[in-house]
């Protein structure tokens, strides 16, 4: 159980909707699909997600991509209403191919506030490092990273 609530965290990536246009910058299509993951989190619509996964997902855990499946798929058949608030602190290129992308993403059963504080509110809040690899012009989460993070994340 306590391997399902931070792939859910992954999850909720991870804006609430996706864009119909082309981003027009590498950190746009990032930001891209970080907000196509959130969507699919509040969704509960994991082939969605799944479709921004790298095949060759590992985490530090060494979940691999059909694990993350299982596990997303059996969190959302038991999770009631899932919404998700996801800030984008920070996006890095090491290479022309890879992004590291930091996150602060709060999951709730109730709405979040898109602004503000979460004060009064149970939500689990982690801090999340996503690597993300470019393949065929898409940008693909390969790994990810995360800690428990407190609510200071989203002062």
């Amino acid at each position: 159980m306590t391997r399902v609530i931070p792939m859910f965290a992954l999850a909720a990536l991870l804006g609430v909707t996706g864009c119909s246009k082309t981003p027009k910058t590498p950190e746009a299509a990032v930001r891209q699909t970080v907000s196509a993951l959130e969507k699919a989190v509040e969704e509960k619509d994991v082939d969605a997600f799944m479709e921004h996964v790298h095949s060759s997902y590992r985490d530090p855990q060494n979940n691999h991509r059909r694990a993350l499946r299982a596990m997303l798929a059996m969190r959302f058949f038991r999770q009631g209403s899932i919404h998700a608030l996801v800030r984008v602190s920070d996006v890095k290129f090491p290479t022309k191919t890879t992004a590291l992308a930091e996150l602060a993403v709060a999951v709730a059963g109730t709405p979040l506030p898109e602004k503000g504080v979460l004060d009064g509110l149970r939500a689990d809040i982690f801090d999340l490092n996503l690597t993300l690899r470019l393949d065929d012009d898409e940008w693909t989460v390969s790994n990810a990273r995360w800690n428990r993070g407190g609510r200071d994340l989203f002062e």
